[in-house]
C-alpha cells in the first residue's frame, strides 16, 4: 500500500469500526428510545460506506474500483434520509407514514442508476483511472443523477440541520448544546465535500467519506454523553404546550416568565413579562393564593358558569439551591368539588322527603345561630299519623310526608331551614325571626297543612299537625345552644298534643311558662 494512502486508509477503518460501535451500543442499550432506530440504522449504513470506501482506496484495478463504489451505493444514499428522521424525531415530531415513499424514492432510484450505469450512463459518463495519482483512484465523471443525488443529500442534510434549529429558541440550554452538537456533526460532511466537487481534495480522495465518521461522533457525543434521548427537547415543548393543567412560570421578582395555553384559557389576562399585579387584580383569588404563598383552591366564572381550581405552587432553583421562581400548576378540579358537593347534599338530606335530616339539620342551626341575633325554632308533627299507615299502608304514608314538606317548603323563605328530626315529626329554623314571626309562620304552616288533600292509594287523605315554638333574642350576649332551643320547642309541642292537637303552642320568653296562641 502507497505511504501516501496509509493515513487514509487508517482513518476510515477507525471511522468505519466507530460507527459500527455506536449502532451496536445504541442497538443493546437505547433501541426503543425516541429516534434510535433511524440513529442505529444510519450508523450501521455510515460503516457498510466507509468500509466499501476503504476497500475502493485500497483496490489495484479498475474492475475493483467500480465494483466497491457499488456496495458504497447499498448504503450512501439513504444516510441522509435517516439523519433527518432522527432530527425531526429528536424534536419530538413524526414523519407522516404518506411521505415515505416521497422521500425514499431519490435514494432508490440513485441505487438503481448507479448499479445500472453501464447501459445508460445517467449517474456517471465515464469511469477512469487518474494518471496524477501514486495509487489507483478512479474519476468519476458526472452524469445529470449524479447532481440530482447531490442535491438531494444536502437537502435532506440542510432540513435536518433546519428542524433543530427552527427549535433551538424554545430549547434549554442542555438541550441546545445537544442540538448544536448535532448541527456541528451534520454540517462536517457537507464542507468536506465541497473540496471533492471542487477537485481540491488530495489525490481525489473524497474527504466526505472519511468526515462522515466524524458526523456519527458528534451525534453520538450527544448521545451518549448529554442522553439526548433520555429527555428530548418534547419535555418542555410538545409535553408543556400539550399539558392539561395550566402551568404558569412566575420570576421571584413577580414577572410572568412562561405560561402553558391551558393555563391562559384558565387566564385570558396573562401576559409574558407583566408583572403579576399588573394582569391579576389585589382581590383575584389566585392573587390572594399567590401573596400567601400557600397552596390553595379558587373558582372563577366563565361563560356563566362556575369553575373550581386548585392552585399548586412549587419552588424554581438555580445550581446554587437558590430560589429564582415559582411554578403555579392550575389543576381543574371542578368535576370533583360537584361530586362532593352531590356526596355531601346525599350525606345531609332525608332520602324520602327530601329536606335535611336531624344531624346536619342541627350542624347548620349552629352555624346559622352563630351568624344571627335572634331565632325562631319551630318543632312540629302529623296528628295520628300512625293510624295512616294502618288503615291505608306505608306507601300511602310515605306520600302523605312527601306532599305535606311540598307544602311546607311553600311557606319557607329563602334562608329557612327545613329538618326530619325523625318519623313524622320535623324542624323549621327562622334566622333573625321575632316570636311573633314565628308564631305566624307556625300558623301559617298550620293552616296548609289542614286544607291539602292528599291522593294516595285512590283514597283521599287529610291530615292536621301540631306545633311547638320557641324564640331566642342574643342582641347583646351569646348564642343560644341550639339542642336547648329544641328542647325548649319538643316541651310546648308536647303540650299542643296533650291539649287537643291541630294548634300552635309558643315556648313563653323570659320565663318558663306555656303560652296557647
Amino acid at each position: 500500500m502507497p505511504p501516501e494512502l496509509l493515513p487514509y486508509i487508517t482513518l476510515l477503518l477507525l471511522g468505519g469500526g466507530l460507527s459500527s460501535f455506536l449502532g451496536i451500543y445504541a442497538l443493546v442499550k437505547i433501541r426503543r428510545a425516541a429516534g434510535a432506530r433511524h440513529f442505529i440504522a444510519a450508523s450501521f449504513l455510515a460503516a457498510v460506506f466507509t468500509f466499501a470506501y476503504a476497500a475502493e482506496l485500497s483496490s489495484d484495478t479498475l474492475r475493483e474500483i467500480r465494483f466497491w463504489a457499488a456496495v458504497e451505493y447499498l448504503a450512501l444514499p439513504f444516510i441522509p434520509l435517516f439523519v433527518l428522521f432522527l432530527c425531526i424525531e429528536y424534536t419530538g415530531k413524526k414523519v407522516p407514514w404518506r411521505w415515505l415513499p416521497l422521500l425514499a424514492a431519490a435514494p432508490v432510484m440513485t441505487l438503481v442508476l448507479n448499479w445500472t450505469n453501464p447501459l445508460h450512463h445517467l449517474y456517471y459518463t465515464s469511469v477512469t483511472l487518474r494518471e496524477d495519482s501514486p495509487f489507483p483512484i478512479a474519476d468519476f465523471e458526472p452524469g445529470p443523477w449524479l447532481y440530482v443525488n447531490y442535491l438531494y443529500v444536502y437537502t435532506c442534510l440542510a432540513a435536518a440541520a433546519a428542524v433543530l434549529l427552527r427549535q433551538f429558541r424554545k430549547m434549554q440550554r442542555p438541550f441546545r448544546l445537544q442540538a448544536l452538537t448535532m448541527i456541528s456533526g451534520i454540517s462536517i460532511p457537507l464542507v468536506s465535500s465541497l473540496f471533492y466537487l471542487t477537485g481540491s481534495s488530495p489525490y481525489g480522495i473524497d474527504l466526505g467519506a472519511v468526515s462522515l465518521s466524524l458526523t456519527f461522533l458528534f451525534i453520538g457525543a450527544a448521545l451518549f454523553s448529554f442522553q439526548m434521548f433520555d429527555v428530548v427537547p418534547i419535555a418542555r415543548d410538545s409535553v408543556f404546550e400539550s399539558m392539561a393543567d395550566g402551568v404558569l412560570v412566575i420570576s421571584e421578582g413577580q414577572l410572568v416568565v412562561d405560561f402553558n395555553p391551558a393555563a391562559a384559557k384558565v387566564l385570558p389576562e396573562l401576559e409574558i413579562g407583566k408583572k403579576v399585579e399588573e394582569v391579576l387584580s389585589a382581590d383575584h383569588p389566585l392573587a390572594v393564593i399567590l401573596d400567601g404563598g400557600q397552596d390553595g383552591d379558587f373558582s372563577i366564572t366563565k361563560n356563566g358558569a362556575e369553575r373550581n381550581f386548585n392552585a399548586r405552587l412549587s419552588a424554581v432553583r438555580n445550581k446554587y439551591s437558590r430560589q429564582i421562581g415559582r411554578i403555579v400548576t392550575l389543576v381543574d378540579v371542578t368535576e370533583r368539588v360537584r361530586i362532593q358537593e352531590k356526596m355531601t347534599q346525599l350525606a345531609s338530606i332525608d332520602g324520602l322527603t327530601q329536606v335535611l335530616n336531624r344531624t346536619f339539620f342541627i350542624q347548620e342551626t349552629g352555624r346559622a345561630l352563630g351568624h344571627s341575633r335572634r331565632a325562631v325554632l319551630i318543632l312540629f308533627d302529623l296528628d295520628y299519623f300512625k293510624n295512616i299507615n294502618d288503615t291505608y299502608g306505608h306507601a300511602a304514608g310515605d306520600q302523605v310526608l312527601i306532599q305535606t314538606m311540598e307544602t311546607v317548603k311553600a311557606c319557607l323563605g329563602p334562608d329557612d331551614l327545613l329538618g326530619r328530626y325523625g318519623g313524622e315529626e320535623f324542624i323549621i329554623l327562622l334566622p333573625d325571626a321575632t316570636l311573633e314571626k314565628g308564631f305566624a309562620r307556625a300558623e301559617k304552616i298550620r293552616l296548609e297543612i289542614e286544607r291539602q288533600s292528599i291522593q294516595a292509594e285512590g283514597q283521599e287523605i287529610r291530615v292536621t299537625s301540631s306545633f311547638g315554638v320557641a324564640a331566642a333574642d342574643w342582641t347583646d350576649g351569646k348564642a343560644p345552644d341550639a339542642l336547648e332551643l329544641m328542647r325548649q320547642a319538643d316541651k310546648v309541642l308536647y303540650e299542643a298534643k296533650e291539649n287537643g292537637r291541630n294548634c300552635v303552642y309558643v315556648f313563653g320568653t323570659g320565663s318558663d311558662f306555656l303560652r296557647l296562641c
